[in-house]
């Protein structure tokens, strides 16, 4: 399947819903905000009505969130390793892996990922050496010498991204009286990115493509109109293929993911063996007069999470859908009959059973 590498020229701000607090930031770009960056870059020009219309119809593609990796000294935008986030699958156990390492893990390669769902063993993996970052890295030894020996120096040499808060100053117009303000932002050294993955249909590449041609200077995230957010791209056609799980009846989603009804809760949240986190997603939008309003909140499952399928990965349907977000208090004029939607299609990679912290047999 096709991916995406994203080089970050400058700081990124994508912040978390925390109220009116605008410091805490995440290192990574979610899917939903991936996809409304997207859909913004297709209104400017002029497919945005289009494309809303095909994903209420059935998805013509869904994609992960844009997750950090490595790239080459040699080559800025040649990934060596990509991350993931640690799927919610049963871990070595404590006496192969200290409790106290598991709960610090945050993100592991592709090869930890790959044998953590389908239940192979990793217990020639649990080296201190293997867990950078402050053990919120979790590499294969083969993928950690790969990156010591393409930067020509240990990698755990320094910090991979930063997060830390700017101060900002807002003056009142009536009064011209100061107010003290801070936002988070968050920098990715040099030799660090972020990906993505996308799955469905091929001819709708050049619509993604165009979208990030003119994402690269509009930037990602917020606080764009002070540099934030900005990037370099490139598209690699089949470069990402994820080990399959034929048999498997569970998956991890690389997306975040909004349930579209009861019924679908029954089969991927409430089914014996599902493993999952929510996180509450909010946000702005803007009106047809240039309002600003804050979107409804919304509940998503988290990137990592095991969840239910009716058949296989690559067999079922599409899970979730766009949500309509509009502003509840907004007048109806301000946006006439248009919705405001968030992106909740899970992207699932499967799991097989016997990697499953709750052991199903069926």
């Amino acid at each position: 399947m096709p991916s995406v590498t994203l080089r970050p020229t400058g700081a990124f701000h994508v912040g978390q819903d925390t109220g009116s607090e605008r410091q805490k930031v995440y290192a990574y770009v979610p899917s939903d905000t991936l996809f409304s960056a997207m859909m913004v870059a297709w209104a400017q020009q002029g497919k945005a009505n289009e494309i809303v219309e095909q994903f209420k119809a059935q998805p013509p593609f869904v994609l992960t969130s844009a997750f950090p990796c490595l790239l080459a000294k040699d080559d800025a935008l040649r990934v060596i390793t990509r991350l993931l986030p640690v799927p919610q699958v049963k871990l070595p156990s404590d006496e192969v892996l200290a409790p106290k390492k598991k709960k610090r893990v945050r993100w592991v390669s592709w090869g930890v990922f790959e044998k953590l769902c389908s239940a192979l063993s990793l217990a020639d993996e649990t080296d201190e050496a293997n867990f950078l970052q402050g053990y919120s890295v979790w590499l294969l030894k083969q993928e950690r010498d790969q990156v010591t020996q393409a930067w020509e120096r240990d990698a755990d040499s320094r910090p991979w991204w930063t997060t830390d808060t700017v101060p900002h100053v807002a003056l009142d117009r009536v009064t011209n009286a100061g107010a003290l303000f801070h936002t988070g932002r968050v920098t990715f050294a040099e030799g660090l990115g972020l990906w993505f993955a996308i799955r469905g249909n091929a001819s709708q590449g050049a619509n993604i493509k165009s979208a990030l041609a003119l994402l690269a200077d509009a930037g990602l995230g917020g606080f764009r109109s002070t540099g934030h957010g900005a990037f370099e791209w490139t598209w690699d056609d089949g470069d990402v293929a994820f080990t399959p799980s034929p048999d498997s009846r569970y998956a991890v989603t690389l997306a975040r993911y909004a349930v579209k009804d009861q019924g679908e809760a029954a089969q991927s949240l409430k089914v014996r063996g599902a493993s999952y986190q929510l996180v509450t997603v909010a946000g702005w939008c803007t009106d047809d007069a240039l309002h600003t309003w804050r979107r409804k909140r919304l509940r998503m499952v988290t990137e990592g999470s095991v969840i239910g399928l009716k058949g296989s990965p690559s067999q079922d349907g599409a899970l979730g859908g766009l949500v309509d977000v509009k502003p509840s208090g907004a007048p109806q004029a301000e946006f006439g009959a248009r919705g405001v939607y968030r992106y909740g299609y899970a992207f699932p990679v499967g799991v097989r059973r016997e990697a499953l912290r709750e052991v199903v047999n069926e």
